[in-house]
């Protein structure tokens, strides 16, 4: 499935979408996210899904390192820049730790 970001460059809001194996969230806030989402609107989960944090998702992410997980990564939203490998931490949020090679 293709998709049309209509995230504007200079959001007021940025924030990262997290995409792992099995799961992907929303850098900013740390919650569950839906990968083909434009901003954070949903926290899926078990129960009825709540509001997320409204953040503009202008990247992707992984705490996956490997290419075969970067690929799936940047096939899954071709139109957000893929950042990098990282992880959480209390406090920060997202922290990149390794930046990502150009495509």
């Amino acid at each position: 499935m293709a998709y049309t970001s209509r995230v504007a460059i200079q959001s007021t809001h940025p924030a990262t979408l997290v995409i792992n194996l099995s799961d992907s969230r929303c850098g900013n806030c740390g919650k569950a996210a839906l990968p083909n989402e434009f901003y954070h609107e949903t926290v899926p989960g078990w129960n009825e899904p709540t509001v997320g944090c409204r953040f503009d998702f202008i990247t992707t992410g992984t705490e996956y390192s490997g290419t075969e997980q970067r690929e799936a990564v940047i096939r899954l939203r071709p139109d957000l820049t893929f950042t990098g490998v990282g992880f959480f931490t209390n406090g920060q949020g997202w922290v990149i730790h390794r930046e990502a090679m150009t495509r």
